[in-house]
């Protein structure tokens, strides 16, 4: 069984640049860079978007792998539609806060309807995984799977 393709929220690369940086934890950005390379940690544009709207090393850090940052496709941007219209407090198009939130669901959804046999999206984010009004329990509903940065870490059994 193919391991998972994570779809990493703004959270999450925030939480790997802040709070495990690679003067401290190289071994854990190695296998983050190597899972980049992999194409098995991917991110829609728009969360390329929110961490340029920062003013921080994140920033910096984004430039360096935009790689881990897809283009919208057709597929994405129409999943991504209908999911900020069902679901507004997400964001999406009209005003709210989190334009990516809606695209990471679609881009998980536009990974899970493509080749068979692709690895299955797993959603990284450091929201409340029980608040309905968040990520996880939407992406629930789509039937998409999601998880922390460090249930990521358990799940491909890094330890360090």
């Amino acid at each position: 069984m193919p391991r998972p393709v994570y779809i990493a929220d703004t959270s999450m690369w925030i939480t790997l640049v802040k709070f495990y940086p690679a003067s401290v934890f190289p071994s854990l950005v190695r296998r983050s860079e190597a899972m980049i390379k992999d194409r098995r940690i991917l991110s829609p544009r728009q969360v390329l978007d929110e961490i340029r709207r920062g003013n921080d090393e994140v920033i910096a850090w984004a430039d360096e792998h935009k790689s881990a940052f897809l283009p919208d496709t057709g597929a994405t941007a129409a999943h991504a539609t209908k999911i900020a219209h069902k679901h507004p407090f997400l964001g999406g198009s009209s005003g709210g806060h989190d334009r990516a939130d809606p695209y990471l669901i679609a881009l998980a959804l536009t990974i899970k309807e493509g080749i068979d046999g692709m690895p299955l999206p797993v959603i990284v984010t450091e929201e409340n995984q029980t608040s309905g009004k968040k990520i996880p329990r939407v992406a629930q509903k789509y039937n998409v799977e999601s998880c922390s940065t460090v249930g990521m870490f358990k799940r491909e059994e890094w330890a360090f």
